[in-house]
């Protein structure tokens, strides 16, 4: 694909059509003008938007949850399992929220209500969503007990929250620690993350790492520790059911860095972090760019060998100074002091917004376009971002709707959501 759309033009896009029932994909190009073919009704002001697998979720005007694109598990909380939408979906007409969460290879959200509540639904095969295993809940569940969530992180088959009170709960998978109990079973209920830490922000990534940000501004990890992808070596090894031993960290253990942060993110196998002076560190895998740096170290991948990795957390290339930062499964975004967005890593169907697709960046490279963003979310193959301006944005791949402009087009950089359900 990479070297078929190499000469396509940032004014380029492609247009998936997905054919029902039938293995094959037509994917047929045309040109369009950024923003003048969309159609529908612009989206009201919408925050905390989230790009997954397949799909996004956002919260939109009255505390809405909101969600489009892929629908196999139940993830966009409508009984329409199966069916895919490309405007923004209402959740629930009840319930009002203030945060809701996916990550990429997640078919699960999550949200914390105005309340403190939190709710659940998707893809439910490991008790990710706080209930026990089933196929998939395609409403929103609560979350049992009486815990007070200040924000939550639905990623890979596990679920992560810090209450009110700094405190840290997972539950769902767990054979490899990624539940931070110091156990390696899973869980349908929330079990409190060992260490007495307290954190500001958790986040769950893509292949069962978990990492979060203290108060003290430390970063810490555990669960799989593939790649370097736990930021320091650890000397733990859990062993699945079917004999597989890798290791792990089955507790909160730091990062190799003496750096204060003020944000984190968990990808695939890799993490990055924000330090005080804006400088963003990552480390893991990195065969796509996602570190944002070239590397020399080859690290093990499961049953893989030879992947490109960085063990030690380490400066991405360039002086670009960022605020927040979103790890998708193999590219990442980030977002300055004057909202200019940057993205690095993977860029195998635009999801960088660079206006090119198939060449990846091993260093940030600026969102082409005039939008200014507060935050973006980097999700499989696509990204989303909220603009200053009060609108939703997303660009990459778009075969099932996930972008929320209305079609299935691929776009090369940002195209504003449309259409409120």
């Amino acid at each position: 694909l990479s070297h078929m759309m190499s000469e396509i033009t940032p004014r380029t896009v492609r247009r998936h059509t997905q054919l029902r029932g039938a293995a094959v994909v037509a994917i047929v190009a045309l040109t369009a003008c950024f923003g003048d073919s969309l159609a529908g009704p612009v989206s009201p002001v919408m925050s905390n938007v989230r790009a997954s697998q397949n799909f996004t979720c956002a919260v939109g005007e009255l505390g809405r949850a909101l969600c489009w694109g892929h629908n196999d598990r139940g993830q966009l909380g409508s009984d329409t399992v199966g069916e895919s939408v490309a405007f923004p979906h209402v959740v629930s007409e009840t319930l009002n929220f203030r945060q809701v969460s996916t990550k990429p290879a997640a078919r699960h959200v999550c949200g914390v209500t105005t309340t403190g509540d939190a709710y659940c639904w998707g893809e439910n095969n490991f008790g990710q969503i706080g209930r026990p295993p089933t196929a998939s809940n395609s409403g929103p569940q609560r979350v049992p007990g009486d815990l007070t969530f200040a924000s939550i992180s639905a990623g890979w088959r596990s679920t992560c929250g810090v209450t009110t009170d700094g405190h840290a709960y997972c539950w769902g998978r767990g054979e490899w620690g990624q539940l931070g109990d110091g156990l390696t079973e899973g869980s349908d209920v929330p079990v409190l993350v060992a260490g007495g830490h307290t954190f500001q922000k958790v986040d769950v990534g893509s292949n069962n790492l978990v990492c979060g940000l203290t108060t003290g501004g430390a970063i810490l990890c555990w669960g799989l520790d593939l790649a370097g992808a736990l930021g320091a070596p650890s000397m733990e090894t859990c062993v699945r059911r079917d004999g597989l031993e890798l290791p792990c960290a089955t507790t909160p253990q730091p990062i190799t860095s003496e750096e204060l942060f003020v944000d984190v993110t968990a990808g695939l196998s890799y993490a990055c972090g924000v330090t005080g002076s804006k400088q963003a560190f990552c480390w893991g895998r990195n065969d796509g760019g996602q570190l944002g740096r070239p590397t020399t170290e080859v690290c093990a991948e499961g049953g893989l060998q030879d992947i490109e990795c960085g063990r030690t957390p380490s400066v991405t290339s360039g002086s670009v100074r960022l605020v927040s930062l979103s790890a998708g499964t193999f590219h990442t975004c980030g977002v300055t002091d004057a909202g200019a967005a940057y993205c690095w890593g993977s860029n195998s169907l635009g999801q960088l917004g660079s206006g090119l697709v198939g060449t990846n960046s091993s260093a940030p490279a600026q969102v082409r376009g005039p939008v200014t963003f507060r935050t973006v979310s980097a999700g499989n193959e696509h990204t989303c971002g909220e603009g200053l301006d009060g609108a939703l944005y997303c660009w990459g791949a778009n075969q099932w709707g996930q972008l929320g402009t209305g079609d299935l087009q691929l776009w090369l950089e940002p195209a504003r959501v449309v259409g409120l359900p």
